[in-house]
């Protein structure tokens, strides 16, 4: 019996809790809108128990939302120790977003100690927090991780000092930026790109050299492109000849960046040592966008010295675009190339150019193709030429032609160049 009634009493405190619970989540449903929520005592208490307990994230969030609004609003314990027993990285965002807005200075000792917190979000929260209320008691704390022996806690400092740095923290920065581990040095550069702090770029430029780790390099040299420094620009040079690729693809960014002739020269020569394809392409359109062939030698090793066929079809494609007369000799010997898609962009090519250097390599080697593809391109390369020159040998084409349609194609051509140059009645 005495079992029994205790199953009952239990039973009993279940249900009023369950109906107590259900109260105040019916007044959170019909009052959430609202600037200010009427919430009782045993309210308050069942909806902390349930962002401390509770398994449903969204249901915390509501539940902080209608605390915000009710009678604790300012009650900087509360929250504290809602901020202190939880372990959802949404709700502790939440609560420090909550204490950030009551502007207390009683809320910094709160929030302070999650700047070392695993999670990156939290740590982001504690940031825009201290950046909104700008108390300077929080810099003690920030020198303190930065002086850690652990690299994390140097690493959060960082973190902070990007968003909230000033002058007095340069000496930080520079000693960071000579930290003997690689993620600091890395860090460190960030925080100097961020807050283009112009003055560290000699110990940018260090590293930038010299740095024994190939991805802080890589940093430093993109750091010193995005503050636009000049005194880079030989560091940039040099670092073409890096063994790391990582590093030669940041100083072709780098240089192409300038747009200048020199660095398109720089950047040419590149191609004759080059070995990595993508660093290849990557120069060749800059070259493209520069409009400058540079050193030609690099785009006619590409040509002729070149394994992948697709990087010899760019190259040869590059030099249609950039339209420089010197180049005309390496677009003709292209016609010849083994690759007919080499041969068909060689004819292309030659479609930017004029008169009878253009026109004579292209209907010298028509006579020579095999390959429909190409000859239909030189054939389109000589009508947008559009060189009355042409025609007569345009005609023997047309009347030897077997393919019917290339005799088509050849056919609109010859009209093409007819209509165009000849006065008509």
């Amino acid at each position: 019996m005495k079992k029994t009634g205790t199953i009952i009493a239990i039973v009993c405190i279940f249900y009023t809790v369950c109906f107590a619970s259900d109260e105040c989540f019916r007044t959170l449903a019909n009052n959430i809108d609202e600037r200010y929520i009427e919430l009782s005592d045993e309210c308050i208490l069942k909806l902390k128990e349930l962002i401390v307990k509770g398994k449903d994230n969204d249901q915390k969030i509501q539940a902080l939302r209608a605390l915000q609004k009710s009678k604790v609003r300012s009650d900087i314990n509360f929250f504290k120790d809602i901020l202190l027993s939880v372990h959802s990285i949404t709700v502790q965002q939440m609560v420090i977003e909550i204490l950030s807005d009551m502007r207390d200075k009683k809320v910094l000792p709160v929030i302070i100690e999650f700047l070392s917190s695993p999670f990156f979000s939290v740590r982001e929260s504690v940031i825009l927090a201290l950046k909104k209320n700008g108390d300077d008691r929080m810099y003690p704390y920030i020198i303190r991780l930065s002086k850690s022996d652990e690299v994390i806690h140097r690493i959060y400092a960082l973190e902070a000092l990007s968003h909230l740095y000033d002058n007095r923290f340069y000496e930080i920065i520079v000693r960071l930026l000579q930290d003997t581990n690689k993620s600091v040095r890395y860090f460190a550069l960030d925080c100097v790109e961020h807050n283009e702090i112009i003055a560290a770029l000699p110990y940018v430029r260090s590293i930038a050299s010299g740095d024994e780790n190939a991805e802080v390099r890589v940093k430093a040299i993109n750091v010193l492109a995005s503050l636009n420094d000049k005194a880079g620009y030989y560091i940039f040079v040099r670092a073409l000849s890096d063994y790391s690729d990582l590093v030669r693809d940041a100083a072709v960014d780098a240089l192409s960046a300038f747009m200048s002739k020199e660095s398109i020269i720089y950047l040419s020569r590149q191609l004759l040592t080059e070995s990595e394809v993508y660093i290849k392409r990557k120069i060749i359109k800059a070259l493209i966008t520069a409009k400058n062939a540079g050193d030609m030698r690099g785009l006619q090793h590409i040509i002729h010295d070149e394994q992948n066929k697709s990087l010899r079809i760019y190259a040869v494609y590059a030099l249609g675009v950039i339209r420089d007369e010197r180049t005309l000799p390496l677009i003709i010997a292209s016609l010849a190339d083994e690759d007919f898609r080499v041969r068909a962009e060689a004819a292309y090519a030659l479609s930017q150019f004029k008169g009878k250097k253009a026109v004579v390599p292209l209907l010298e080697y028509y006579i020579k193709e095999d390959e429909p593809y190409v000859k239909t391109a030189m054939i389109f390369s000589l009508k947008k030429i559009c060189d009355p020159g042409s025609l007569h040998k345009l005609f023997e084409f047309y009347t030897q032609e077997q393919d019917l349609v290339l005799k088509m194609i050849l056919r609109s051509t010859i009209q093409h160049i007819l209509t165009t140059n000849i006065r008509q009645y």
